[in-house]
């Protein structure tokens, strides 16, 4: 695996414990847009480090991960 898709993945992988740690520390709210975005976007870059991988399971996850956020972010 190349530095690079390794750090791809690892940016996803922040995006969504940043939104994670937002939420439980109380400075965001599962309501917020910020929140929903952080965890599209962190989802659909994990989506491409999965399909890089050959990862289906880690695939289906995020795909359904972004497709949640993506709900949230349209329904706003």
């Amino acid at each position: 695996m190349s530095l690079a898709l390794t750090l791809v993945g690892s940016v996803g992988l922040l995006m969504i414990c940043i939104a994670f740690f937002l939420e439980n520390s109380g400075r965001l709210n599962r309501e917020d847009f910020t929140y929903d975005l952080l965890n599209f976007l962190g989802a659909g870059i994990l989506i491409v480090y999965a399909a890089f991988t050959n990862a289906t399971i880690f695939l289906i996850l995020n795909s359904f991960w972004a497709l949640v956020a993506l709900k949230d972010l349209v329904i706003k």
